[in-house]
């Protein structure tokens, strides 16, 4: 699924700047962060069922995106606190 977000480089020393190409979701996508891990640019993608954490392991080169983890979406347990009696 194309992304709507896209995500730019700069190079202030060469005074450009290009698109980073982004890895391959799934459909239904409602939320992606940018961050770094080990000096690797990563995504978290937020799902309905899940949560995916992708890793460019090669700056500029788009095969090297690695779905690292995913992470199931748990369903909300309401917790109950139950009431002193006097």
């Amino acid at each position: 699924m194309k992304s709507n977000v896209i995500i730019v480089s700069l190079d202030f020393a060469k005074e450009t700047f290009a698109e980073v190409l982004q890895p391959n979701y799934l459909d239904g996508r409602w939320y992606e962060t940018l961050f770094v891990l080990n000096g690797c640019l990563c995504i978290l993608c937020g799902y309905n069922v899940c949560a995916d954490i992708w890793v460019m392991k090669q700056f500029g080169i788009i095969e090297s995106w690695t779905n690292l983890v995913m992470i199931p979406r748990v369903a909300h347990q309401s917790v109950r606190i139950p009431t002193l009696r006097t």
